[in-house]
């Protein structure tokens, strides 16, 4: 069972090669472990990282320790970056708890339109 409590969803469309950077508000509201999450169409989500509190250290899950990949926060919100964006990384990105999602961005790396994505 998954809550959704203040919603926001964004749709980013970015170049090949260039690097995005995506938002989760809530944050401060809840002193609880945080997750950024990746839902790639047909697939289950995969969790690409985490951290407790603001000042706390990240954790990357394996796989995305690549330095692609970087979790940061400025105690109001958390940021996930991806450098060197390419068709793979085109998905619905969600942060939140392991029960309360707070964000989704879709972000679509323009030159492959994926029109079979379904939410």
């Amino acid at each position: 069972w998954v809550s959704v409590s203040v919603f926001e969803f964004h749709t980013v469309v970015v170049q090949p090669s260039e690097e995005v950077t995506l938002q989760c508000s809530n944050f401060c509201s809840f002193p609880a472990h945080i997750f950024w999450f990746k839902l790639a169409n047909g697939s289950n989500s995969t969790r690409i990282s985490s951290m407790f509190t603001s000042e706390s250290k990240v954790s990357l899950r394996e796989g995305f320790q690549n330095g692609k990949f970087t979790m940061t926060s400025n105690r109001t919100y958390l940021f996930l970056s991806i450098k060197w964006v390419d068709s793979s990384d085109s998905g619905l990105y969600t942060c939140g708890t392991s029960q309360d999602i707070f964000s989704a961005t879709y972000l679509q790396v323009q030159g492959k339109i994926d029109e079979s994505f379904h939410f």
